[in-house]
């Protein structure tokens, strides 16, 4: 690399540069595949959202640094061009997914989308999502303003830089300015990985966690801006494709092994600032990436961003989707982020008139916010249809409390998942109440199995499991409450109940001590074993091991479900439909499209209620209960959840409701009133028991 001559260099500023554009395509279709849930093409295609924030931090930085340096800059011109960028398209998505919630989504769900609609026309909805689902959750697929996430990060970005640039510009030379932007970068690098090892959730949504990747961008523009370099086109190309090759790598890879910001997401970040980089000299790569689909697909990546992911959330709260249906899908939200591009935010990007822009945006914003409040006021809106709301269970708090009873004569210990998690509160009431003391040892998504480590969770490790069992043995012989979601460990595989009820996502992959790399043959012997000596050494501590055999798995999302069915949105036209099939009813007369079908009056009691097969339980449950039943004792005391729910004939079903109650808060987790049959069950059998204290004969 040389000094160039500035009339040879590609002034970002001053120049259009479509492979930036070519970019945003790989950018954005990254994100749209890694959110399809029938297949697993790009794990991480969710760095999408990386190479985003590189691009973002490249530009804004290109585009306001020539306006400070010639005193030209005003804050209130550049934050008028943001929004007329980013506010039209968003709030056209956001009414359009209101009407349709309206539709679909049961009250719950209503009030889980208006909370984070509030928050994302505020601009905070990475601050929102913090404190909610992981990303990462099965339940977090339907949430249909997710994606949201990031333009609250860019926005706050917004808010931060342009000051920072000015005051830095002002009283700094630039090799300074270069210096302290990336301090800051090296800093916040360094807060993410440090806040990743803390708590992964808050390390993937906080902005002084993500601000290092728009740093890379701001900063490449500010050395470019410094020294003035020619790149020889040679140079260029390798700097390109290596580029390429990163974040391929990195969408193919790597993404499996990151859950938050932190050193291995440089690999993606680096590749997008040298694939800018490479381009500022025409080369064959950058002029690849620059060819016409590709920056096409990029100046609609924005809208496209927006669509996709409400389009697949609403479809797939009204169905599982399928390969088919997502493709159709897909297809849709690009058809929406086109007419978008060309119909809303061309004109209002770019329109002299102001008045337009601000008379529309203000309007629509008011709506958001006013139809968001009122659905905090009527609990999602509740009153659209006379359905019962499940009383959900937290199962995210902390592990480890100790509740004391009054003259405390023994002690519970509750050992499990979140499936045994929703009994916690429940449970601790009932023990407390009768002299036993209250220990939760639940984790979310980590069921108790010694000498074992759970691959998707940072936390469920074979040490853990083992400081599960110290803590067990810490305490006099008690009453050890131990299960889960077994199935799902050892069948490794998401629930599948034959009736079109599909729960998404994958098993739940497990591996020795000190080994990295699953064994997917091996894993249901390895996971039986597991429970096996779990339940050995509990008893050889001299405790009464309560076993909670398998809660019956639904596979629908309950609520939704009954929603569905109450309202008559239980027919998606996308599900297992041919494409052929679809163009063909959209050019037939009279034909209307789901989900705006003429209004239907709701129906409750349901006639045809939510309920599931009792043969397919028991061939799912089959291995769990051959693991169980395989240790006797007589201080083992077992617990079945089914039987509260299950018709056990040949041919019977299990009910997930009743005409006042739902038993489920979701696809499997149970609702309060159903864990208080199930805790009602534990108490009554320990009470029961001759090692209950009241019962022990006294000398």
């Amino acid at each position: 690399m040389s000094l160039a001559n500035p009339a040879r260099l590609r002034h970002t500023s001053k120049k259009y540069r479509p492979d930036i554009d070519g970019l945003r395509a790989i950018a954005v279709s990254g994100v749209v595949l890694y959110h399809l849930q029938s297949v697993d093409i790009l794990p991480g295609g969710f760095l999408g959202v990386d190479v985003f924030f590189v691009i973002s931090g490249f530009l804004i930085t290109s585009l306001i640094l020539p306006s400070i340096q010639d005193r030209t800059f005003s804050f209130k011109n550049f934050y008028l061009r943001r929004a007329r960028r980013l506010l039209p398209a968003f709030v056209v998505v956001a009414l359009a997914t209101v009407a349709v919630s309206w539709l679909v989504l049961e009250p719950s769900r209503m009030l889980d989308f208006t909370n984070s609609l509030f928050f994302a026309v505020l601009g905070l909805s990475n601050m929102y999502f913090m404190f909610q689902e992981p990303y990462w959750a099965d339940s977090a697929s339907t949430l249909p303003f997710l994606h949201t996430w990031s333009l609250g990060v860019e926005e706050q970005f917004y808010l931060v830089f342009p000051a920072l640039l000015l005051i830095a510009t002002k009283f700094l030379g630039k090799h300074s300015r270069v210096a302290l932007f990336s301090l800051l970068g090296v800093l916040s690098l360094l807060l993410a990985h440090w806040v990743s090892g803390l708590n992964p959730t808050y390390a993937f949504y906080l902005f002084p966690t993500r601000a290092w990747e728009l740093l890379v961008g701001a900063l490449l523009a500010l050395v470019l801006d410094r020294w003035k370099i020619f790149v020889p086109k040679g140079i260029a190309a390798l700097s390109a494709g290596l580029g390429l090759l990163l974040i391929g790598v990195s969408y193919v890879y790597l993404g499996q092994f990151i859950t938050a910001p932190g050193l291995l997401t440089t690999v993606p970040v680096l590749g997008a600032a040298l694939i800018i980089f490479g381009g500022l000299t025409s080369n064959p790569v950058s002029n690849g990436l620059g060819i016409r689909p590709l920056a096409g697909l990029g100046l609609i990546s924005y809208s496209l961003y927006l669509w996709h992911y409400p389009v697949l959330a609403l479809l797939g709260v009204t169905r599982g989707l399928g390969p088919r249906s997502e493709l159709v899908a897909v297809a849709f939200a690009l058809t929406l982020a086109i007419v978008t591009y060309f119909l809303i935010e061309t004109p209002f990007r770019w329109s002299k008139h102001r008045r337009p822009f601000i008379a529309f945006s203000s309007v629509a914003m008011v709506i958001l916010l006013a139809f968001a409040t009122g659905s905090v006021g009527t609990s999602g809106y509740g009153a659209r249809a006379p359905v019962p709301r499940p009383e959900s269970v937290d199962v995210d708090s902390e592990y480890g409390q100790v509740i004391t009873a009054e003259n405390s004569k023994g002690a519970v210990l509750l050992f499990g998942d979140s499936h045994m998690r929703v009994l916690r509160l429940s449970l601790s009431e009932q023990a407390t109440e009768v002299g036993l003391d209250f220990m939760d040892g639940t984790q979310y998504n980590c069921p108790f199995f010694l000498g074992i480590t759970h691959l998707g969770s940072e936390s469920c490790t074979a040490d853990f499991q083992d400081e599960r069992l110290a803590w067990s043995a810490s305490i006099e012989p008690s009453f050890v409450v131990l299960g889960g979601r077994f199935p799902l460990s050892i069948e490794n595989s998401s629930f599948d109940n034959t009736e079109g009820g599909v729960e998404p996502g994958d098993g739940a992959n497990f591996v020795p001590r000190g080994v990295d790399v699953l064994d997917s043959e091996n894993q249901k012997s390895l996971v039986q074993e597991s429970m096996r000596r779990t339940i050995r050494s509990l008893l050889n501590q001299g405790h009464t091991v309560v076993l909670v055999y398998p809660i019956p798995e639904v596979g629908w999302d309950v609520p939704t479900e009954m929603w569905r069915r109450a309202t008559g949105y239980d027919q998606s036209l996308l599900r297992d439909l041919e494409i052929p099939s679809i163009i063909k009813a959209s050019i037939l007369p009279n034909v209307t499209l789901w989900p705006f079908e003429k209004a239907v009056e709701p129906v409750w009691p349901l006639n045809d209620p939510v309920t599931t097969s009792y043969d397919v339980y028991v061939d799912r449950t089959q291995s769990t209960f051959d693991a169980l039943d395989s240790i006797t004792s007589d201080r083992i005391i077992r617990i079945y959840p089914h039987k509260n729910f299950c018709d056990e004939r040949d041919g019977g079903r299990c009910v997930t409701h009743d005409d006042n109650t739902s038993f489920y808060q979701d696809s499997n987790h149970l609702s309060a009133s159903a864990a208080l049959l199930v805790t009602a069950e534990i108490m009554k059998k320990i009470r029961e028991s001759e090692r209950f204290p009241s019962n022990q004969p006294t000398n």
